[in-house]
């Protein structure tokens, strides 16, 4: 079934069902403008399908922006901040629990001396 198919124009694609809305995003990512009522699996095809439609996803999750670089590297320019601090935050406490048992196991070993 082709996009054409799905619907007649990309303007009934808002007030088709999810299904149909589904099937209308992998043929086409960029109808997911007219989506409505987005779910994480229509965004999820969509941006599998192009990856710069990531603009138009309205509730980005850390999984629908990760399958939107994958699919083109130029979708990190529509990373929402949101997503972006909590990735950095959680990357900065990765690292000072890194830190913080590289410094524990040093001073473990300064003690046996």
């Amino acid at each position: 079934m082709n996009f054409d198919e799905v619907v007649q124009t990309y303007e009934d694609v808002e007030w088709i069902n999810p299904k149909k809305a589904l099937a209308a995003v992998k043929q086409n990512g960029y109808a997911l403008q007219y989506v409505k009522d987005q779910t994480e699996a229509i965004c999820l095809e969509a941006v599998k399908q192009n990856g710069l439609t990531l603009k138009y996803v309205k509730d980005q999750t850390e999984e629908i922006c990760l399958a939107a670089v994958k699919q083109n590297k130029d979708a990190t320019i529509y990373i929402n901040k949101e997503i972006i601090d909590s990735y950095i935050k959680r990357l900065s406490q990765a690292e000072l629990l890194t830190s913080n048992s590289k410094y524990l196991r040093e001073l473990g070993e300064k003690e046996k001396l």
